[in-house]
């Protein structure tokens, strides 16, 4: 980028007379007027020459951050080199880091002139991530409690069995021998997944996303969630679709998603005769649709307003984040969570990620 060639690094020149306006506006410029007094950045510049045609006050403030003499060039490159510069539609990308800053920003085209809008967003990170540290924390009574009874099953089974191996050892034929450590290997086995599947259970903020078919994954999660249900006396259904339904997602975060969303459908039928939950895969269309739904006391409807609002919520103990953190995690892998309730006779929770081919 060359300063000589920049149009203009503050407002446009000034006109005679307002563009949108009866009456003159005190530079001359309303659109001027307006980007100068916004709340974000602005820079526009010309990809051929990259070329700054325009840049509004917030824009300069967050570049010089990078480097306070050239005009916003470096903040620019930057820009461009996270992303290609493919300006059919708008990116929006992770928010980077410079400094002890966090600057989020979209790249976008309109005509011939490329344009990002960026803004400081440290505040915003630093708020997301105590809200992702207290619902994990509000979580962690629910996965030992899981973790406990899941491990502790297998390995009292396997201690069992070795006993009783090694009290007769000497009387027991080989084929009872085999057997009983063929069952314990099998328990220990178990013990393996479940400590696998417990490294899920993390949040973070950049997310790893890999080709994935959902109907196992979330029978693995039920297989792992299970017990804590059982313990409670909820009973956990799954109904897996027919065929593999891929997506490309963060296993990590999805799981996260799914362990807040049925634990919050468990909670909700607390009371009710025969509590029940059950997980849903189907493929519709180009999508894939998880439904969570439970026969809970249903959600009042002066509340399904507030139910993505954070520090919102119902339960005693609650932080009121939970679903927040659900629909960031979701939008980040592409999708979406709705929420279908009618008071004293469930919710159903529906997530959908845009679904791939079969290879």
């Amino acid at each position: 980028m060359n300063p000589d060639r920049s149009a203009s690094l503050s407002a446009p020149a000034p006109t005679d007379q307002a563009p949108t306006s009866e009456s003159p506006s005190s530079t001359g410029n309303l659109f001027a007027d307006i980007l100068g007094s916004a709340d974000f950045g602005l820079f526009v510049f010309d990809p051929p020459t990259n070329q700054i045609v325009y840049s509004n006050p917030q824009a300069m403030e967050i570049a010089a951050l990078v480097d306070p003499t050239d005009g916003g060039e470096q903040f620019i490159r930057m820009c461009l080199e996270r992303e290609a510069p493919r300006c059919a539609g708008p990116l929006r990308p992770a928010p980077f880091r410079i400094g002890t800053r966090f600057i989020g920003y979209t790249l976008s085209a309109t005509g011939s002139l490329h344009w990002i809008i960026c803004k400081d967003v440290t505040e915003r990170q630093r708020l997301e991530a105590i809200a992702e540290a207290m619902e994990l924390a509000n979580n962690i009574a629910q996965i030992f409690s899981t973790v406990r009874h899941e491990v502790g099953n297998p390995i009292n089974a396997a201690k069992t069995a070795l006993s009783v191996l090694l009290r007769s050892l000497d009387r027991l034929p080989p084929e009872t021998v085999r057997d009983y450590l063929q069952r314990s290997l099998a328990e220990l086995s178990r013990v393996e997944d479940l400590l696998r599947s417990l490294k899920s259970f993390s949040m973070h903020e950049e997310l790893q996303l890999e080709r994935v078919d959902l109907s196992e994954l979330i029978r693995k999660f039920v297989g792992f969630t299970l017990g804590g249900f059982d313990q409670r006396g909820v009973t956990l259904n799954y109904l897996p679709a027919p065929e593999p339904v891929l997506a490309m997602i963060d296993p990590r975060a999805l799981q996260q998603v799914l362990l807040n969303v049925t634990v919050n459908a468990a909670d909700a039928t607390d009371g009710r005769p025969e509590p029940r939950v059950t997980i849903e895969v189907t493929r519709r269309d180009w999508l894939a649709v998880i439904r969570v739904t439970d026969n809970g006391c249903g959600i009042p409807k002066e509340a399904l307003g507030y139910l993505f609002k954070p520090f919102f919520t119902s339960k005693a103990g609650g932080t009121g984040l939970g679903l927040v953190i659900v629909k960031k995690m979701l939008a980040k892998m592409g999708g979406t969570i709705e929420v279908e309730t009618a008071e004293g006779a469930g919710t159903t929770v529906s997530i959908t990620l845009p679904a791939l081919e079969a290879a």
